[in-house]
């Protein structure tokens, strides 16, 4: 009768320890999907956040553009009227 005793606990002891090993398994694999998860959500974040500044870039040179643009037709159009005053 002794012997069966150590056997079921053996078998008990046998059975929780795959148990905690399977867990352990299942939380690995669930800590690696999710740092591959952030991972990707961090690409994209940085992939979003470079196109929003070249954007902002874009912008900006566009409105330098057109504000040299502006002030040099202004310029010429005030020496034109200022020659035809002459």
């Amino acid at each position: 009768m002794v012997p069966m005793l150590l056997r079921i606990n053996y078998k008990k002891s046998a059975a929780e320890i795959q148990n905690e090993n399977v867990k352990k398994i299942l939380k690995q694999s669930a800590i690696k999907a999710q740092k591959d998860f952030l991972e990707q959500v961090n690409q994209e974040t940085e992939k979003s956040a470079k196109r929003r500044q070249i954007v902002a870039w874009s912008l900006f040179a566009l409105l330098l553009a057109v504000t040299f643009s502006w002030l040099f037709f202004y310029r010429r159009r005030k020496e034109r009227s200022a020659q035809e005053k002459e």
